[in-house]
Protein backbone atom coordinates (compact mmCIF):
# COMPACT_ATOMS: atom_id res chain seq x y z
CA UNK A 1 0.00 0.00 0.00
CA UNK A 2 1.03 3.48 -0.73
CA UNK A 3 1.56 5.50 2.20
CA UNK A 4 0.68 9.40 1.39
CA UNK A 5 2.48 11.20 3.85
CA UNK A 6 0.20 14.80 5.10
CA UNK A 7 -2.96 13.08 4.72
CA UNK A 8 -3.60 12.56 8.89
CA UNK A 9 -1.80 15.69 9.15
CA UNK A 10 -4.25 17.97 6.96
CA UNK A 11 -7.42 16.57 8.17
CA UNK A 12 -6.39 16.67 11.78
CA UNK A 13 -5.51 20.52 11.16
CA UNK A 14 -9.25 21.17 9.79
CA UNK A 15 -10.76 19.73 12.09
CA UNK A 16 -8.51 21.64 14.50
CA UNK A 17 -9.73 24.94 12.70
CA UNK A 18 -13.55 24.63 14.10
CA UNK A 19 -16.63 24.07 11.97
CA UNK A 20 -15.43 25.65 8.56
CA UNK A 21 -12.55 23.03 8.90
CA UNK A 22 -14.50 20.27 9.81
CA UNK A 23 -16.89 20.91 6.81
CA UNK A 24 -14.63 20.99 4.29
CA UNK A 25 -12.91 17.81 5.74
CA UNK A 26 -16.60 15.88 5.79
CA UNK A 27 -16.87 17.65 1.76
CA UNK A 28 -13.97 15.60 0.92
CA UNK A 29 -14.14 12.30 2.14
CA UNK A 30 -17.48 11.95 1.25
CA UNK A 31 -16.19 13.01 -2.17
CA UNK A 32 -12.79 10.72 -2.18
CA UNK A 33 -15.43 8.05 -0.75
CA UNK A 34 -18.08 8.47 -3.53
CA UNK A 35 -14.88 8.47 -6.46
CA UNK A 36 -13.45 5.34 -4.84
CA UNK A 37 -17.11 3.10 -5.13
CA UNK A 38 -17.44 5.33 -8.52
CA UNK A 39 -14.21 3.60 -10.12
CA UNK A 40 -14.04 0.28 -7.96
CA UNK A 41 -17.34 -0.27 -9.77
CA UNK A 42 -15.80 0.13 -13.18
CA UNK A 43 -13.22 -1.44 -12.66
CA UNK A 44 -15.46 -4.66 -12.12
CA UNK A 45 -17.00 -3.82 -15.22
CA UNK A 46 -13.69 -3.40 -17.29
CA UNK A 47 -11.93 -6.55 -15.82
CA UNK A 48 -15.34 -8.51 -17.11
CA UNK A 49 -15.58 -9.70 -12.95
CA UNK A 50 -18.82 -9.03 -13.74
CA UNK A 51 -21.49 -11.89 -14.37
CA UNK A 52 -24.27 -11.49 -12.83
CA UNK A 53 -23.53 -7.81 -11.22
CA UNK A 54 -24.17 -8.99 -7.92
CA UNK A 55 -20.92 -8.05 -6.34
CA UNK A 56 -20.89 -5.03 -8.52
CA UNK A 57 -24.26 -3.98 -7.45
CA UNK A 58 -23.07 -4.77 -3.56
CA UNK A 59 -20.28 -1.96 -3.53
CA UNK A 60 -21.29 0.55 -0.91
CA UNK A 61 -19.91 3.56 1.27
CA UNK A 62 -21.23 4.28 4.58
CA UNK A 63 -19.51 5.52 8.01
CA UNK A 64 -19.34 1.98 9.44
CA UNK A 65 -19.11 -1.74 8.92
CA UNK A 66 -22.43 -2.32 10.13
CA UNK A 67 -23.61 0.41 8.17
CA UNK A 68 -21.96 -0.90 5.42
CA UNK A 69 -22.95 -4.78 5.64
CA UNK A 70 -26.60 -3.86 6.06
CA UNK A 71 -26.49 -1.27 2.70
CA UNK A 72 -24.65 -4.61 1.05
CA UNK A 73 -27.20 -7.20 2.34
CA UNK A 74 -30.00 -4.71 0.96
CA UNK A 75 -28.89 -4.76 -2.58
CA UNK A 76 -27.83 -8.65 -2.76
CA UNK A 77 -30.00 -10.54 -0.01
CA UNK A 78 -27.44 -11.23 2.72
CA UNK A 79 -23.72 -12.10 2.29
CA UNK A 80 -24.63 -15.22 0.29
CA UNK A 81 -28.23 -13.93 -0.92
CA UNK A 82 -29.39 -14.32 -4.60
CA UNK A 83 -30.92 -10.45 -5.16
CA UNK A 84 -28.27 -8.74 -7.27
CA UNK A 85 -30.30 -6.95 -9.40
CA UNK A 86 -30.53 -3.46 -7.15
CA UNK A 87 -27.51 -1.13 -6.21
CA UNK A 88 -27.11 -1.02 -2.55
CA UNK A 89 -28.02 2.11 -1.24
CA UNK A 90 -24.98 4.74 -0.43
CA UNK A 91 -25.70 5.66 3.14
CA UNK A 92 -23.25 9.17 3.68
CA UNK A 93 -24.43 11.86 5.41
CA UNK A 94 -23.44 15.31 6.05
CA UNK A 95 -20.32 15.69 8.69
CA UNK A 96 -19.07 12.17 8.22
CA UNK A 97 -15.14 12.25 8.68
CA UNK A 98 -14.63 8.44 8.17
CA UNK A 99 -16.43 6.32 5.27
CA UNK A 100 -16.24 2.70 4.63
CA UNK A 101 -15.86 1.35 1.44
CA UNK A 102 -16.50 -2.15 -0.01
CA UNK A 103 -18.90 -5.25 0.08
CA UNK A 104 -20.29 -8.11 2.07
CA UNK A 105 -20.34 -10.75 -1.03
CA UNK A 106 -18.35 -13.48 0.24
CA UNK A 107 -16.65 -14.13 -3.20
CA UNK A 108 -15.60 -10.36 -3.23
CA UNK A 109 -11.73 -10.89 -1.93
CA UNK A 110 -11.26 -13.93 -4.52
CA UNK A 111 -12.16 -11.35 -7.07
CA UNK A 112 -9.93 -9.24 -5.91
CA UNK A 113 -7.09 -10.95 -4.55
CA UNK A 114 -6.77 -14.38 -6.19
CA UNK A 115 -9.20 -15.06 -9.19
CA UNK A 116 -10.45 -17.32 -10.96
CA UNK A 117 -9.38 -17.42 -13.23
CA UNK A 118 -6.50 -14.72 -12.30
CA UNK A 119 -6.87 -11.83 -9.78
CA UNK A 120 -8.83 -8.75 -10.85
CA UNK A 121 -8.65 -6.57 -8.30
CA UNK A 122 -11.02 -3.11 -8.13
CA UNK A 123 -11.28 -1.88 -4.71
CA UNK A 124 -7.56 -1.38 -3.42
CA UNK A 125 -6.15 -0.13 -6.90
CA UNK A 126 -9.52 2.31 -6.62
CA UNK A 127 -8.37 3.90 -3.07
CA UNK A 128 -5.09 3.78 -4.56
CA UNK A 129 -5.60 6.19 -7.49
CA UNK A 130 -8.11 8.61 -4.81
CA UNK A 131 -5.63 8.70 -2.10
CA UNK A 132 -2.96 11.76 -3.45
CA UNK A 133 -6.43 13.50 -5.25
CA UNK A 134 -7.90 14.07 -1.91
CA UNK A 135 -4.85 14.45 0.13
CA UNK A 136 -4.47 17.30 -3.05
CA UNK A 137 -7.53 18.78 -2.34
CA UNK A 138 -7.42 18.95 1.43
CA UNK A 139 -4.16 21.00 1.34
CA UNK A 140 -5.48 22.98 -0.99
CA UNK A 141 -8.51 24.01 0.92
CA UNK A 142 -6.21 24.29 4.13
CA UNK A 143 -4.15 26.61 2.41
CA UNK A 144 -7.25 28.81 1.57
CA UNK A 145 -8.63 28.55 5.02
CA UNK A 146 -5.12 29.59 6.10
CA UNK A 147 -4.61 33.03 4.03
CA UNK A 148 -7.91 33.71 4.37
Amino acid sequence: MTVIRGLEEAMAKLVAIGEEGERIASREVVASALNVQRRAKERLTETEAVDTGRLRNSVTVAESDSALNAASDQATGGPQGSAGGREAPTMVRPGMLAAKIGTNVYYGPNIEFTGPPYPRPFLFPSLEEERPQMLRRLTEALKRLESA
